[in-house]
């Protein structure tokens, strides 16, 4: 599935939240800054608020709890690995039109991975460090 860049998603890191609900499958999880229904909610660590729901695409009630996360301002999580993170990273770059890109950070940066963290956090976009190769492979990309 394409990526296409939303500031009303939530977009994280799959291996650094390490809270599993994120990377399921087949349903929408929302987080909201009061409670919303769902068919599980919860409390949980602040991102765009603490309180979190979650229905499966099956559910006959989803287009009900959907509706009712638009009207309670919620926002849609969605997970994404670090390769993710770059591509949503350049539509944002392109959208502003900002001449500077992950080479521009690379070579002010001691590492790769640093430069990718720097550049995804400057463009508002969440970055997975713990054990990721992923600029290094968009740098051999560059080389090619």
């Amino acid at each position: 599935m394409e990526l296409i860049y939303d500031p009303n998603v939530i977009y994280a890191p799959t291996s650094s939240w390490g809270e599993t609900f994120i990377s399921a499958d087949g349903r929408t999880i929302w987080n909201a800054h009061r409670p919303i229904p769902g068919t599980h909610t919860w409390e949980g660590k602040s991102r765009w608020g603490t309180w979190y729901a979650t229905a499966e695409l099956t559910d006959e009630r989803y287009a009900y709890y959907a509706e009712q996360a638009r009207a309670l301002d919620a926002r849609e999580i969605v997970a994404v690995t670090n390769a993710d993170v770059l591509e949503l990273a350049e539509q944002v770059r392109e959208a502003k039109g900002s001449p500077y890109g992950l080479l521009q950070y690379i070579s002010a940066m001691d590492t790769p991975a640093e430069a990718a963290a720097e550049y995804a956090a400057s463009l508002g976009l969440p970055w997975a460090t713990k054990g990721d190769t992923t600029a290094d492979a968009k740098l051999k990309e560059y080389d090619a």
